[in-house]
């Protein structure tokens, strides 16, 4: 079995969920990767980045390890974040 490695998105108005997105989608990876962030938030950038890799939230790291290796597991540990949260290069308290 794989090792199972969560990647924080970071920042929801910097370039971390890019990036993780970006990572995630290749799969040349020796681990199962499990992204931490508002999957609303990864929905929109994956759009914006052209990555086409479906994701699919998750409750836990087991059931990350069940997604089908075409997808992005993804576990939002919060309440999903406001509208004005979500847009990139604008940082807010949330």
């Amino acid at each position: 079995m794989r090792p199972l490695l969560a990647v924080s998105v970071g920042c929801p108005g910097g370039v971390g969920p890019e990036i993780a997105l970006r990572a995630a989608s290749q799969r040349a990876h020796a681990a199962t990767l499990l992204l931490v962030g508002d999957i609303d938030l990864l929905r929109r950038r994956a759009a914006i980045t052209g990555v086409r890799s479906p994701l699919v939230q998750v409750r836990n790291a087991a059931e990350a390890r069940t997604v089908a290796e075409d997808a992005i597991a993804v576990l939002t540990p919060t309440k999903p974040l406001p509208e004005d949260a979500l847009a990139a290069g604008h940082h807010t308290p949330a």
